[in-house]
C-alpha cells in the first residue's frame, strides 16, 4: 500500500506556520527523492535478456521493467550467464584493445559500458548497456540490477516500506528545505541546522549500512529490494 504526503503532513504542518500545504509538499517530494538517490537504498533487477551474434548493445524498455514514476540513479550490477561482468570505460578499453575496441569481436563479452561512460537512455527511454567484446555468438543471457529513485514528475505516492523504515529521515529533510527559507513565517536558523544534521546523519548511517553489505555475495535477484 502506498503512502502520500498526508500521511506526513500531521508531523509537519503545525511547525510551519503560515506554509499551505502545496508548498510544503514540494519540499517533501524534492527531499523523497534526494534521499533515495544519495542512499541507493531502492534496488531492482531488470529482465533477461538473450545475447545475439553481433549485437554489442542491450536494452531495458524503462516502462516494462521500472516500477512506475522511477528513473535509474546507477547501475550496481550486470551478469553474463550468472558470472559478473564488471563496469569499465572508454580508456581503459583503448589500452587493451588500442583504438580497435569499439569492433573488436571475441567471446565471451568481458566488461560492459553504462553510467556514466555511455549514454544509458536513448530517445524510446531505454536504459542502455553495450558490452565489449562484441560478442561472436548467441545463447548468453544478460541481466542487470540497478538502483532507484523517483522521477521529477512523481505524482507523489510512494512505497510502504519507505514510509515504514525512512520517516524520520523524510521529515527531518522536509523541515531542512523549509526553515531553510528566508523571510518566511516557519523561517528558523536553529530549526534549520537540528534537522539539517539530523537528515545528513541518517544517510550517513544508510551508507555506512550499505558499505557492510557489499562484503556479503549479492545474490541474483528477481524482484525489487528495498532495505
Amino acid at each position: 500500500m502506498s503512502k502520500q504526503f498526508s500521511d506526513f503532513a500531521d508531523d509537519l504542518m503545525p511547525w510551519l506556520p503560515g506554509a499551505t500545504q502545496t508548498t510544503v509538499a514540494i519540499q517533501w517530494k524534492k527531499v523523497v527523492i534526494e534521499y533515495l538517490e544519495r542512499t541507493f537504498l531502492w534496488t531492482h533487477e531488470l529482465s533477461a535478456q538473450s545475447i545475439t551474434g553481433g549485437i554489442f548493445k542491450y536494452g531495458w524498455l524503462a516502462g516494462v521493467d521500472l516500477p512506475a514514476e522511477t528513473r535509474i540513479v546507477r547501475i550496481d550490477d550486470v551478469w553474463l550467464d550468472g558470472i559478473p561482468l564488471p563496469p569499465a570505460n572508454e580508456t581503459d578499453l583503448r589500452r587493451e584493445y588500442n583504438e580497435q575496441w569499439s569492433v573488436e569481436v571475441d567471446d565471451p563479452p568481458r566488461w560492459y559500458l553504462g553510467l556514466p561512460d555511455y549514454p544509458t537512455q536513448d530517445p524510446n527511454g531505454e536504459l542502455v548497456l553495450r558490452i565489449v567484446p562484441i560478442p561472436s555468438q548467441g545463447g548468453g543471457v544478460l541481466t542487470g540490477q540497478v538502483t532507484l529513485t523517483y522521477n521529477r514528475l512523481f505524482a507523489g505516492n510512494i512505497e510502504d516500506w519507505l514510509f515504514q523504515r525512512h520517516y524520520n529521515p523524510i521529515i527531518a529533510g522536509t523541515f531542512k528545505n523549509m526553515f531553510s527559507m528566508l523571510k518566511k513565517p516557519w523561517s528558523n536558523a536553529a530549526l534549520y541546522t537540528e534537522n539539517f544534521q539530523a537528515y545528513e546523519a541518517a544517510i550517513g548511517e544508510r551508507n555506512i549500512e550499505r558499505e557492510g553489505l557489499q562484503y556479503a555475495r549479492k545474490p541474483l535477484r528477481s524482484t525489487p529490494v528495498f532495505r
